[in-house]
């Protein structure tokens, strides 16, 4: 309101300006008034014709400055405000993976079953599409498929891969996390466990115990992966890669 004011003042100055000279036009026309006086007060009035002008330029500048910068103050506090709400999320998300693990563990749930019950609470928690969690056989030195999620039902029970084999394999021997985006539908990922996938995204991690390498967990996800989504399957990893060094009693 202030700013609305202060160029409503400034308009009217003009205005009243524009009229006081009209008037000393007419005025000097019917009442010869001495031409060195009218000189000087059309210099005195130019100059504050000038200084108006001059003065509502600027408080345009200043307005437009102050509005440009509220927008951005604003836009910055959307953009935090919504990546709180994101590790919020996130956060919430892990701890209730891992409440759902632990009871798991704790169940009387047999063998393989207690993965399978993890691996598909998690892929549900995170939208995934389908999923493939391989262990590492130490002493042949092979990752072995332990526990999936959705995939197709004439998929190999014995799908395995040597250590930098394929992609799984590469992943095992890095230790580096594999990112495949922008996959176009039922794209068919070469030397991977997953097969024909209609995903957007694929996600390979490393599972870790003591800094070793001790699976591999293959995700597919059924949309774009955002930074935020991409640090959420991180995190989950470590979960997975406790669970599954307890359940294959890795040593």
């Amino acid at each position: 309101m202030k700013m609305i004011l202060s160029k409503v003042h400034a308009l009217a100055n003009l205005l009243f300006i524009g009229l006081v000279v009209y008037s000393i036009i007419l005025f000097s026309r019917f009442s010869g008034v001495n031409n060195n006086i009218l000189s000087i007060f059309y210099i005195t009035l130019a100059a504050g014709i000038i200084s108006t002008i001059l003065n509502y330029v600027l408080l345009n500048t200043k307005s437009f400055k102050e509005i440009v910068y509220v927008d951005r103050l604003k836009n910055e506090f959307i953009v935090d405000k919504e990546e709180e709400i994101a590790r919020q999320d996130q956060s919430n998300i892990v701890s209730e993976v891992k409440k759902e693990i632990d009871t798991i563990t704790n169940s009387k749930i047999d063998g393989k079953d207690k993965m399978d019950k993890a691996l598909s609470f998690i892929c549900n928690k995170i939208n995934a599409g389908q999923s493939v969690l391989f262990f590492k056989d130490q002493e042949e030195n092979k990752l072995k498929r332990y526990s999936s999620y959705a995939l197709p039902l004439d998929s190999s029970n014995d799908l395995e891969f040597s250590v930098g084999e394929g992609l799984v394999g590469l992943v095992a021997k890095e230790g580096k996390t594999l990112v495949i985006d922008d996959l176009k539908e039922s794209y068919m990922i070469p030397f991977s466990g997953l097969g024909t996938t209609k995903s957007v995204d694929v996600m390979i991690l490393p599972l870790l115990m003591n800094e070793e390498i001790i699976g591999v967990w293959e995700i597919s996800l059924l949309k774009k992966a955002t930074e935020n989504d991409k640090n959420l399957i991180q995190n989950l990893t470590m979960l997975l890669g406790d669970f599954l060094a307890l359940e294959t009693q890795y040593n």
